[in-house]
């Protein structure tokens, strides 16, 4: 040892490894699958409140989110779900369109082994 006590990132106060340089991060893309999960302590959510929401604008990563269906719940207030999940993610929730008839005329069907 050389009695160097460096190491690439420090613990911020709460005991948590952070990047000693916020205002840069090293990350240009942050990809959260499941995200309707995004909600109250869940660590996605503790990421987006810890590291991103303190960032610049400029310099905060891209926040791409997947799901298979993005409120939970549906059935009580999917307007509420929603604008929650796009409050905690920094985001705009994005559909697909149906265009399965006109993908139709262009991808064979499938053969069937019957």
């Amino acid at each position: 040892s050389n009695g160097s006590n460096s190491s690439n990132s420090s613990k911020g106060s709460n005991g948590n490894t952070k990047d000693n340089n916020n205002s840069n991060p090293s990350v240009a893309l942050l990809i959260f699958d499941e995200c309707q999960h995004a909600t109250k302590n869940h660590p996605m959510n503790r990421i987006m409140r810890e590291f991103y929401l303190p960032l610049e604008t400029l310099s905060a990563p891209h926040v791409l989110g997947l799901t298979p269906c993005p409120v939970k719940s549906l059935a009580k207030s999917p307007g509420k779900g929603i604008e929650e999940l796009e409050r905690n993610l920094c985001c705009k929730l994005v559909t697909v369109v149906d265009e399965s008839a006109e993908m139709h005329q262009w991808v064979a069907k499938p053969r069937t082994a019957c």
